[in-house]
């Protein structure tokens, strides 16, 4: 587990301890939309119950008081779901836990979704479509921002991710956009992280479990990782971490935006170690001349 400790630099020094898993280690790895399709007869409603989005990170991962973000990408319509605290991931397969936000008839759904985007279909919709999917921790950093379907320039453009559409692009031989049933995107692939897998439009829903074509690798051990300790004496921040399992010096990061996830962190030099196998005690000097911006710090557990 990966502590992040928050640092709000001015002339006075305040501290937070939030729990938090590393960027890139929990993401959005699953999404569908609307079930409608279109047959001889023209278009065939969905029935406005299979909208969901899932989640991933390793298992024992704490994702208490998470949220996710729906933006409609033609208005300002945006809804937010938070996830509850004492929430920590499962294990559900090969060392990794699911969390899906789901409408009402979902399986396998841990947050039911109640909003109504009221699109084209007379159905409830709980999927914004064409729109976008903001996924924040605790403290506030993105964590996954990705966009879906036609019209998404006005997303893309302040750093959403397209994805591809949550409908085929095929044109039915009835005129339009042919859309089928019974499909989902899906992120496939074999890995660890966000990056290592990639977006398709794939047959079949599965909330709650494993993609088609995924392979998860490196899944939760007995590695737990925390922050027991820490204090500022005027010049240097100490942290002091315990870990169980079989770990090493835990590595320190920092970022002044939370917002741009992955991209705003960097490994922190000048940092100086001392301890045992299983108590560490770091070090390393604030910048004390001002302006002073807010500096964000976390470990990372490394195995050995």
């Amino acid at each position: 587990m990966i502590k992040n400790l928050k640092i709000k630099l001015f002339f006075l020094f305040i501290f937070m301890l939030v729990s938090h898993s590393f960027a890139g280690e929990v993401w959005i790895n699953e999404i569908n939309v609307e079930d409608g399709y279109y047959d001889e007869m023209g278009f065939v409603e969905g029935t406005g119950t299979n909208g969901y989005v899932e989640i991933i990170g390793r298992a024992g991962t704490d994702i208490s008081n998470w949220s996710l973000e729906m933006y409609n990408s033609q208005n300002s319509n945006v809804f937010t779901y938070t996830i509850s605290s004492n929430t920590k991931l499962q294990n559900d397969k090969d060392g990794y836990g699911f969390f899906v936000f789901g409408a009402p008839l979902v399986q396998n759904k841990d947050l039911i979704l109640t909003n109504d985007f009221e699109n084209y279909s007379d159905s409830p919709n709980y999927i914004e479509v064409p729109g976008g999917l903001i996924l924040r921790s605790a403290s506030g950093e993105v964590e996954s921002k990705i966009c879906y379907n036609p019209n998404h320039d006005s997303l893309t453009a302040v750093g959403f991710e397209y994805i591809g559409d949550d409908f085929s692009s095929q044109d039915d031989p009835y005129g339009g956009e042919w859309i089928p049933a019974f499909k989902s995107l899906q992120l496939n692939g074999t890995g660890s992280n966000y990056v290592d897998f990639s977006w398709s439009w794939t047959n079949g829903f599965t909330p709650g479990m494993i993609n088609s074509g995924q392979v998860l690798l490196g899944g939760s051990t007995n590695l737990l990782v925390f922050i027991t300790d820490y204090w500022f004496d005027g010049t240097n921040l100490y942290i002091v971490s315990e870990g169980t399992g079989d770990w090493n010096t835990p590595e320190v990061w920092s970022a002044t935006n939370l917002s741009v996830g992955t991209n705003g962190w960097s490994k922190l030099g000048g940092v100086t170690n001392a301890g045992s196998s299983s108590v560490v005690t770091q070090w390393f000097t604030i910048p004390s001349s001002p302006p002073l911006p807010t500096i964000y710090y976390r470990i990372k557990g490394q195995e050995n």
